[in-house]
């Protein structure tokens, strides 16, 4: 069974750092993160979905290739820390497709929590323009989220525990208007048609 998780972010591979940019103070921020060990903070492990198994060691609980910015990202908390902060200081980027999404762009969350650690300095880190996310956000300008149980069917295991979403409540509408909210799906898929073991997966 793979598990997607419901993020911001579009497919982006690892690019050099921009030349125009100063080493050194991405190297200074580097160390700061070295020297403080932000990689072990609470909340760092939250936003990677990183826990530890029955073992021991820490794995994050995302699957997907595209919520790491590291090839030992889902393993390794501080090499996905400091990938992380080296595509902040990555220039946009163009495919034939158009603009692709830039690092600080995919992961806000990310980019406001180091920001708020490392106070970074806009005129050596420049602050990317986010137009599809800054969309996004005008479009659900959420003040609240609701956790929706919609329905259960006994003889169906997927029925029965695949019917529940969160609701992103729009600040502008009343509770009449809730059908036109956005809303974030968990959905698994699982590889047999056994249900005994949809079961065992799903839960």
């Amino acid at each position: 069974m793979r598990v997607f998780f419901p993020f911001i972010f579009l497919a982006l591979g690892p690019a050099p750092l921009d030349a125009a940019a100063e080493p050194s103070y991405f190297e200074s921020l580097l160390g700061r993160v070295r020297a403080e060990r932000l990689w072990q903070d609470p909340y760092w492990r939250i936003l990677g979905h990183y826990r530890r198994n029955r073992i021991g060691f820490l794995r994050s609980e995302a699957s997907g290739e595209d919520f790491f910015l590291s090839a030992r990202g889902r393993r390794d908390s501080q090499a996905e820390l400091e990938a992380t902060l080296m595509g902040f200081f990555e220039p946009p980027q163009t495919s034939t497709s158009g603009v692709l999404m830039h690092p600080q762009c995919r992961f806000p969350a990310r980019y406001r929590w180091l920001e708020s650690k490392l106070n970074f300095d806009p005129a050596k880190l420049a602050r990317q323009p986010c137009p599809d996310l800054e969309r996004w956000m005008k479009k659900t300008d959420s003040g609240s989220a609701t956790l929706i149980f919609a329905s259960s069917f006994l003889n169906s295991p997927g029925s029965m525990y695949g019917h529940t979403f969160l609701r992103l409540d729009h600040r502008g509408r009343g509770q009449g208007e809730r059908l036109l909210d956005q809303t974030i799906n968990f959905a698994a898929m699982v590889d047999d048609a056994d249900n005994l073991m949809s079961i065992i997966k799903g839960l």
